[in-house]
């Protein structure tokens, strides 16, 4: 009786995995969440991973402040990607530092962002340091760019 409990479990763990796919934890590649250290490199190595990924893939930002510039999340991938985000991704408290843009989500088909996570571009620190209302020029603001998304049900 016992073992058919076990083996259900195994059954049941296996499709879950199945289901969920290969998970790239950005912490298992460095990044420290801590607000201070630059977690950049971590997150953009993950998503490269996942990218390649043979079976879908979740890559998981979990709680924590993770200080972030520029993030490329950039296709094509070979399976659907999840990003899973739980934490508060920070842009630098200098956008200029950026020399670009923040987020970028480009060429990804089959792609989800989840979770209840936070992209601050610190607002803010940002306007305090240009003059976009007197120029229209608004290069040094923080941005998420090209994401397009599409809506079922």
């Amino acid at each position: 009786m016992m073992a058919a409990g076990v083996a259900n479990f195994l059954f049941l763990l296996l499709l879950v995995t199945q289901v969920q796919g290969k998970i790239f934890d950005v912490k298992a590649y460095g990044a420290k969440a801590n607000g201070m250290t630059d977690d950049s490199k971590a997150i953009n190595s993950a998503w490269k991973d996942a990218c390649v990924a043979k079976e879908a893939s979740t890559v998981v930002i979990a709680k924590g402040n993770y200080m972030v510039g520029p993030l490329n999340f950039k296709g094509p991938c070979t399976a659907p990607v999840t990003v899973q985000v739980q934490g508060t991704l920070k842009a630098p408290a200098d956008p200029r530092q950026l020399h670009g843009e923040w987020v970028v989500f480009r060429n990804v088909e089959q792609l989800t962002v989840s979770g209840d996570g936070i992209f601050d571009g610190q607002g803010p620190t940002a306007w305090s340091v240009n003059n976009c209302a007197k120029t229209g020029k608004c290069n040094s603001l923080p941005t998420v760019k090209e994401i397009e998304l599409e809506w079922e049900g």
